[in-house]
């Protein structure tokens, strides 16, 4: 996410699209964070998009 952010788009190692729902499946565990947390070594992880779930009030 860094180097996205820092406009070192890779193409060949990143992709970009909009998705409500993404389903990761591996045969092999890949390390997986959350929020910045390890989250462990998973096979299967389901990343959901709840949009418009948290309101920000600004003053």
């Amino acid at each position: 996410m860094t180097a996205y952010f820092m406009g070192e788009f890779n193409p060949a190692y990143m992709y970009q699209f909009k998705a409500k729902k993404i389903v990761v499946e591996s045969e092999q565990a890949v390390s997986w964070t959350l929020d910045g947390e390890f989250g462990g070594n998973v096979t299967y992880a389901e990343v959901v998009n709840h949009h418009k779930a948290v309101s920000i009030i600004r003053k």
